[in-house]
């Protein structure tokens, strides 16, 4: 049974991972045991459980079964060994976090610095993905908590709680001061260059959707692929920013660009921890959650 526990492991990563050498990279044996540690492991069960193909892995409708079953075991293991841990100092340990990029710069990285100056030496891994991908992470026990925007709706083997919201705005420099200290209508930018992001966002579908509903077609004259930068292009006066208030907070404070008192208002969002029922965390990413409500408070 302990063999065959050893190719279940090696099983789950070559599956999480989507290839033989990542997974070998991950739990440091060679390709060619990894190889064989699957071979003896359909050899036991006497079922094939995979197919290799140029996009990577791919389950037989028997691997999958195994797979779900494999996963819960993985899991339990590691609450096993988060129990373990939790009997020891908390001063190290390894949080594994999965995010996005702005997400990482406005909220984890600030609570992270905190955390460090008490426990130095606690480990951080961070995943940065789409929303669906960090979920099916934390579904594989491959991540210990998401912090994001919280969807309408999730799977009943998610736990949420909500630590904030997040606001969209639209943003502009002092070379329209037209657009100053005042409240301005939506219908007032029809002529107006804007600064929007790419990919395009839920909350970018939204405002675009509002503009519809006002009649008006704005000029995207420029599509950048982050806030700072919109805000970067805002300031030097390349037109009006649509961009999330929170990650680009510090430019309002240093007043390089300026809210636009805007009517009507446009969405807000709950973001927050979401993270695995059952599971138990570990006393560092226990002790960061902590931290995190904290700095959100």
């Amino acid at each position: 049974m302990e063999n065959n526990l050893e190719l279940y492991k090696v099983f789950y990563y070559v599956v999480t991972t989507g290839s033989l050498t990542k997974a070998s990279e991950m739990i440091h044996i060679s390709q060619p045991a990894i190889t064989k540690h699957i071979k003896n492991l359909e050899s036991t069960l006497n079922a094939s459980l995979m197919i290799r193909t140029k996009k990577g892995i791919i389950l037989t409708p028997y691997g999958e079964k195994i797979f779900e079953q494999v996963k819960d075991m993985m899991i339990c293991a590691k609450n096993i060994d988060n129990i373990t841990h939790s009997l020891a100092d908390i001063s190290s340990g390894t949080i594994r976090i999965g995010a996005s990029k702005s997400i990482i710069r406005c909220f984890i990285i600030p609570t992270l610095t905190q955390i460090k100056k008490t426990y130095p030496h606690i480990n951080v891994e961070l995943e940065i993905r789409p929303s669906v991908e960090l979920r099916n992470k934390l579904k594989n026990g491959e991540i210990d908590l998401i912090v994001s925007k919280l969807p309408n709706s999730l799977d009943e083997m998610f736990n949420h709680e909500q630590l904030g919201t997040l606001h969209d705005i639209l943003i502009t420099s002092d070379k329209y001061p037209e657009l100053l200290n005042r409240k301005v209508k939506l219908s007032e930018l029809d002529n107006y260059p804007f600064v929007i992001p790419q990919p395009l966002s839920q909350s970018l579908k939204q405002f675009t959707h509002l503009l519809k509903e006002e009649q008006i077609k704005p000029k995207y004259s420029t599509i950048v692929g982050s806030f700072s930068l919109i805000a970067k292009f805002v300031e030097e006066g390349h037109g009006i920013g649509f961009v999330t208030k929170e990650y680009i907070q510090s430019w309002l404070n240093q007043k390089s660009v300026f809210e636009i008192d805007i009517t009507p208002k446009l969405s807000t969002f709950p973001y927050g921890i979401i993270t695995l029922k059952n599971s138990i965390m570990s006393p560092a990413t226990e002790k960061f959650i902590e931290y995190l409500r904290n700095q959100s408070n």
